[in-house]
């Protein structure tokens, strides 16, 4: 389910954390690809202001990973103009950390620079962010499109998880039907087996 998906996303990028890949510059800038209704967008914007940034009181622990006047800045970007405009009234109440995450209506593969700004090219500026985009299961060939605006945008972070299986499931359902004495045919005539086999296909 999500939560398992999140969990183990959050878990992945810890380990990135960790491993010395991230040194956080002053700036975190984070944009979302694809996110629906935000369960990652806010999974992984808490847990970056929790690593950075440090409420008094903390732990001994997160006192080492605190960064005086660090920011984290999150986007999430949907095509969905009610979601977007709900999700946000979500953030909008939730104040604190999450005044820095906000979910703006697009579509992946023609989305502005909304976040990463203009700037991605200055040296200066690319030594005072840490740019990461991150795509869980974008649909069809979104995964594709997130990967190519990091690249362009110069992303120092790429973290997704491949697409869901739709482009392929249309394939194989027109070869099953053209082939109705494929090899396979016993288990490609059912639709849950043909869905199965598609998303197998695609995570490999």
């Amino acid at each position: 389910g999500k939560l398992v998906d999140n969990s183990s996303f959050i878990k992945s990028f810890k380990q990135i954390s960790t491993s010395g890949a991230v040194q956080a510059p002053p700036t975190i800038r984070v944009i979302d690809m694809g996110c629906g209704r935000g369960y990652l967008t806010f999974s992984l914007h808490s847990y970056l202001c929790n690593k950075f940034l440090m409420p008094e009181n903390e732990e001994t622990e997160q006192k080492a990973n605190f960064k005086p006047g660090l920011t984290v800045q999150t986007q999430g970007i949907d095509r969905r103009p009610k979601l977007i405009k709900e999700i946000n009234g979500i953030t909008d109440d939730l104040g604190g950390e999450f005044s820095s995450l906000r979910f703006i209506e697009g579509d992946i593969g023609n989305t502005g620079n909304t976040l990463f700004g203009d700037d991605s090219d200055s040296d200066s500026i690319a030594k005072s962010t840490l740019d990461i985009l991150i795509a869980l299961h974008a649909c069809d060939t979104a995964t594709d499109d997130s990967i190519w605006f990091a690249i362009q945008n110069d992303a120092d972070i790429i973290v997704t998880a491949p697409c869901c299986h739709h482009q392929l499931r249309q394939q194989i359902d027109r070869h099953f039907t053209k082939n109705p004495d494929h090899p396979l045919a016993d288990i490609l005539c059912h639709a849950i087996y043909r869905e199965r086999s598609t998303e197998t296909t695609t995570d490999a």
